[in-house]
């Protein structure tokens, strides 16, 4: 039988921040790759994308030791970049090669003439089979990174397929998985398939959203209304926020 395979991206908003330091950069990458290591690979070894003069190795930026010297000084330019600049992006890549090989991006921009803080955020980008071993992996990254970030919105955006975000003001939006830093209970979405609670202190202070056991096909309209069912309760409730908030 024919596998087919999906394209995707995992997007998570770091917390706002005055000014995006060197070591809360560093905290908060080795913490997310920690993560990646844990549920996606867990020999994964991270390289600068970027071309590299002619018959000379990529530098080793992150392995499961932490981030290099190599990989240090890339943060600390970023963070030199953002002061200066105002902003910056760059992307590594969990390989030598770059075909077939997830990507991290990470995108830092300072605050405006102190109106608001600094803001930053992570994607994850895979290329993966559509199977259920897949979102069940996938759903624990990201269960993994909601317990060490409960108060930061996660979403999964699934390449070529449509999203809400042309139907309606430009807020965050559901295609499989997000996560929502608020309790849901599921009597109130009995149309999801998984429901993952996040507890911190014995408080269940954020869920995991699974819409689907299965990766979405435009052809099935069941797919598409459960997806815009849960989206349209979650906006009613006033729990996906604008994208120019986070």
């Amino acid at each position: 039988m024919e596998i087919n395979i999906s394209q995707f991206r995992i997007n998570m908003h770091l917390p706002r921040t005055q000014q995006i330091e060197f070591t809360d950069l560093n905290r908060q990458l080795d913490d997310i790759l920690n993560i990646y290591q844990q549920y996606i690979d867990n020999n994964a070894h991270w390289y600068p994308i970027h071309k590299t003069a002619k018959g000379k190795p990529k530098a080793l930026i992150y392995s499961s030791e932490g981030f290099t010297e190599y990989g240090l000084k890339k943060l600390s330019h970023a963070c030199k970049q953002i002061d200066t600049k105002g902003n910056f992006l760059f992307h590594f890549a969990d390989s030598q090669k770059l075909s077939d090989c997830n990507l991290m991006c990470y995108v830092g921009s300072k605050a405006l003439d102190g109106s608001q803080a600094s803001r930053s955020s992570i994607k994850f980008s895979f290329k993966l089979p559509e199977s259920k071993q897949t979102i069940d992996k996938i759903a624990s990254f990201i269960t993994g990174l909601a317990k060490k970030f409960s108060h930061n919105f996660i979403t999964m955006d699934i390449t070529n397929f449509p999203t809400s975000i042309y139907l309606f003001p430009p807020r965050i939006n559901l295609s499989l998985m997000a996560y929502i830093p608020s309790p849901l209970q599921h009597k109130d979405y009995p149309e999801v398939y998984q429901l993952i609670p996040i507890i911190k202190e014995n408080n269940h202070v954020g869920t995991v959203i699974v819409l689907l056991n299965h990766f979405p096909n435009i052809q099935n309209i069941n797919d598409i209304k459960t997806m815009y069912s849960v989206e349209l309760k979650l906006r009613e409730a006033d729990l996906l926020p604008m994208n120019k908030d986070l």
